[in-house]
Formats: structure tokens, C-alpha cells, sequence
């Protein structure tokens, strides 16, 4: 793992260990001044969850995109050593019991095994597990599985059920707070139950000057192969999802990564504690 990606030590400290920071990110002036821009901006009525690179209209997902972006690109140097925005969208959860987003992984974007890709993901109003919360498993960012990416299965869906009952954490947010977390690492959002519209904007991290991949397989394929392509930054704001990219291909790797198991999560877990509180919590989580 990287030692010189965050500014703050603490940070990159905490990034380590966990996979995520939280940071302190627009002020509530800002916070007013996007949720204004999302309302006069989106005029279709939505149901469930809804992103803004999904949408129809080329000229909303770019329109969306450039502001959040130029947003993070202003601020992220303040956190981040090189890195910068390649993408942005708003994440939005309708009322409804259909807003669940399930346990997943993100795409990979870099060379894992010299870079990290990041995500940062902000809300505009404060989170609870009612409206829509994110809950994460700390540490599993050092488990490696670097091809990730459309019609790639993933090595967590097997135990859903056991991740759910001991090992996804809820993080805290209030509106304007950020996380920005490791691609691997494995998240969940339930659905929003609340009677307001839960909104998000989130941007994708990558180092400055460094290529940039998007791993693609066809569900008729053979499940350990995917086809790798070298793609640019203006690719995702283009690409239709399920679709074999038009980009340019590097050709087929293997995508096979074996099953991860209870015990490797609860050795992560296990690592080190640094306090007699920890001690006790990590012996009564077993």
C-alpha cells in the first residue's frame, strides 16, 4: 500500500489499516449551493437508486460531471498527493424499499499492484441507516483481487449473509463530510425508508499521469477471462454499460480470484489491537 497518497500522516496512518478516511469536506454554504444545482439540474422523476452516469441524456451526465468535478478538483490537493478527479456523478436514493444498494466492489481503474484508485463520496444531507448509510468492511482492500469490472464476479457475494452480521461497519456522515476509500473495499448502502430523497455526489480518484483501465467481460464468456482495455478520460462519460467498450484492447486476463473465505476477514480484523477495550471487542466479535 502507498505511503504518499494522503497529505496528513494520520490520514494515510488510518488509510492503512482501514481502507478509508473521513475528512471534513464542504462547508454548509456549499453543501446548499450543489443541493440547489441537483434541484434545478434534474428534472425527471426517479425510483430506487439512480446515478447520473447511468442517464439518458448525454448532456446531463456531462453537465453533472464537469461541477462535481471542478468541486473536488479545487479541494482534493488539500487531502491528496497527485491525484485527481475522472469522473463524477450524483448518487441519489428515492423513498422506497428498492433503493438498496448490495455488497459490491468497485470497478478497477489503475495498476493495482503500483497505484491506488480511490473514491470520494460526500452527502447532502446527514446519514442514517433509515435514509441510506454506507457500511463497510475495514481492512479488506489488503486482500487483493486487482481485475474488477463489468460482468466480473465477485469474491464476497458467497457470504453476503455473514458480512451482513459481522462485519460491515456503518460510517457516520453528516451533509458536506466525505469518505474516500480504496477501490476493493468491499460496501453496502440499505435502502432509504425515509420520506426525503437521500443525494450524493461522488467523484473517482486516480494518480496524475498514469493509465487508466477498464476491465470488461462478456457474460457467455469463459468466467476466468476478461478483456482488458487502455481507455481515456473522457471514456466513462461515453461508455454504455454492459457493452463491449469501443477502446482500445490489451487483450484477455484472468479474472478467476478465489472465493474469500470467514477467516481470512476475521484475521484482518484481528491485527493488532492497540488497547485493552480493543482486545476485549475483537475477542467477543469471534
Amino acid at each position: 500500500m502507498s505511503k504518499h497518497i494522503f497529505v496528513d500522516p494520520s490520514l494515510q496512518t488510518h488509510f492503512d489499516e482501514k481502507g478509508y478516511v473521513t475528512v471534513d469536506f464542504l462547508n454548509p454554504e456549499e453543501v446548499e449551493a450543489l443541493s440547489n444545482f441537483y434541484q434545478h439540474t434534474t428534472s425527471s422523476e426517479m425510483k430506487g437508486f439512480h446515478a447520473s452516469m447511468f442517464h439518458q441524456s448525454q448532456v446531463y451526465k456531462t453537465t453533472v460531471d464537469q461541477h462535481i468535478r471542478k468541486i473536488v478538483g479545487a479541494k482534493i490537493g488539500q487531502y491528496l498527493h497527485n491525484y485527481y478527479p475522472l469522473y463524477a456523478n450524483f448518487m441519489v436514493k428515492e423513498p422506497g424499499k428498492d433503493s438498496e444498494m448490495k455488497i459490491h466492489q468497485d470497478w478497477a481503474y489503475v495498476d493495482e499492484s503500483k497505484y491506488s484508485s480511490l473514491a470520494i463520496w460526500f452527502p447532502l444531507i446527514n446519514l442514517s441507516p433509515e435514509n441510506g448509510a454506507l457500511f463497510f468492511i475495514e481492512g479488506n482492500h489488503h486482500i487483493e483481487n486487482p481485475i474488477r469490472g463489468m460482468g466480473i464476479a465477485c469474491p464476497y457475494e458467497h457470504l453476503e449473509k455473514r458480512l451482513h452480521e459481522s462485519f460491515l461497519k456503518e460510517i457516520p456522515l453528516k451533509a458536506g463530510q466525505a469518505i474516500i476509500w480504496h477501490h476493493r473495499l468491499v460496501h453496502w448502502s440499505p435502502p432509504n425508508l425515509s420520506n426525503q430523497r437521500r443525494i450524493a455526489a461522488t467523484s473517482i480518484l486516480v494518480p496524475q499521469n498514469v493509465d487508466i483501465y477498464h476491465f470488461y467481460r462478456d457474460f457467455n464468456w469463459p468466467q476466468n477471462k476478461a478483456e482488458k482495455f487502455l481507455v481515456d478520460n473522457a471514456f466513462f462519460m461515453n461508455y454504455n454499460i454492459g457493452i463491449r467498450p469501443e477502446a482500445k484492447s490489451l487483450g484477455f486476463v484472468d479474472c478467476a480470484f478465489p472465493k474469500i473465505t470467514e477467516k481470512q476477514l476475521h484475521n484482518l480484523q484481528r491485527k493488532e489491537p492497540t488497547s485493552l477495550v480493543q482486545k476485549i471487542k475483537s475477542f467477543f466479535r469471534l
